[in-house]
């Protein structure tokens, strides 16, 4: 969930009393549950890297407290929930809507079809594409054009592909590969993470690019940290 209604008085009125360190701190933890759609883990440490404010876990603590309620391990705050339901629901109903636009009430087969048919008709082939008896096959003298290949580009859904948030958690494995090419500890490594998935939330990843694009960021991490 990328958008969500932002109500000016309502904010202003809730956080009239906050500095300015804790409002920030109270928005990006609103952006962060709209994000992910998810309720807030119960880890302070967790949840100020990813909102990039590590140094002010007291700040973060007294936030959720105050803002959010802590419900089988996580904290939630009513109003957030009730966006989300209003969001998918909207969603569900513009996907059924679309499906319903291509279906026939009477079972017969989709318009999209039945012109796709009529036009195959017309061109001398039944809806089948076999030849019909009066028409010389068109294809025989067709040659393939050479230097052309057609395009194999993945899928932007491809299961292979790897979506981050702010609260994806890499393998194991993966930690180990990047902790041993950046020269580091594994329990810094998982530790940069966090920063990277927040950084990079919504972006995908082939997972070799991801294994790069983490390399790089745990290695500037450790020359800032140095």
């Amino acid at each position: 969930m990328f958008f969500f209604s932002y109500h000016i008085g309502d904010f202003v009125s809730a956080t009239h009393h906050l500095d300015l360190v804790e409002e920030a701190i109270y928005r990006r933890l609103l952006d962060l549950y709209y994000t992910t759609e998810k309720p807030l883990p119960d880890d302070v440490k967790v949840l100020a890297r990813a909102i990039r404010a590590k140094g002010e876990e007291d700040a973060v603590k007294a936030i959720l407290e105050e803002f959010f309620k802590l419900s089988d391990g996580v904290w939630r705050q009513t109003r957030v929930d009730e966006e989300i339901a209003k969001y998918r629901d909207k969603s569900r109903k513009a996907s059924e809507s679309a499906s319903h636009r291509w279906k026939d009430p009477k079972g017969k087969e989709p318009q999209s079809e039945r012109k796709a048919n009529a036009k195959r008709t017309q061109s001398g082939k039944d809806p089948d594409g076999m030849l019909t008896n009066n028409q010389e096959p068109i294809t025989k003298n067709h040659k393939p054009v050479k230097g052309k290949r057609e395009s194999s580009a993945p899928s932007p859904l491809s299961p292979s592909l790897i979506i981050l948030d702010p609260l994806w958690s890499p393998s194991a494995e993966l930690i180990t590969e990047v902790a041993e090419i950046a020269t580091v500890d594994e329990k810094f490594a998982r530790d940069c993470s966090i920063g990277f998935a927040a950084h990079y939330v919504g972006r995908s990843y082939k997972p070799t690019a991801l294994r790069s694009a983490l390399v790089k960021w745990v290695d500037r991490e450790r020359r800032f940290n140095l």
